[in-house]
């Protein structure tokens, strides 16, 4: 009941049909409180979807734990609020010859 009062009965519906779209049918309750948080974060980002292809791109490329997955989301999410175009930051992943070599050339 908590998670109603924070966030509104229409978001938490929304989010339990995206979240019984992605997991299991057991595993949705207890991913509800992320599934809402993400969609707050990440409100009005109509590239959501290309942001995290190229995050995987980036996951994919350096290996990366939870930590670097976390960084690789704020710095993606940030350059493209900053009106950066997705191909651009797309390149800079594919071209990057490591992790540290990614994070200088996003921050600039």
């Amino acid at each position: 009941m908590k998670i109603i009062k924070k966030y509104g009965f229409k978001e938490c519906c929304e989010s339990l049909d995206e979240g019984i779209n992605v997991y299991k049918d057991d595993e949705v309750a207890d991913k509800l409180p992320r599934i809402l948080e993400n969609r707050k974060k990440y409100a009005g980002n109509e590239n959501l979807g290309e942001m995290f292809y190229i995050r995987a791109i980036v996951r994919n490329r350096f290996n990366l734990n939870k930590n670097g997955l976390m960084i690789a989301t704020d710095l993606l999410h940030t350059s493209i609020m900053d009106g950066y175009s997705i191909e651009s930051l797309k390149k800079v992943a594919e071209t990057a010859s490591s992790f540290n070599q990614w994070i200088k050339t996003m921050e600039e």
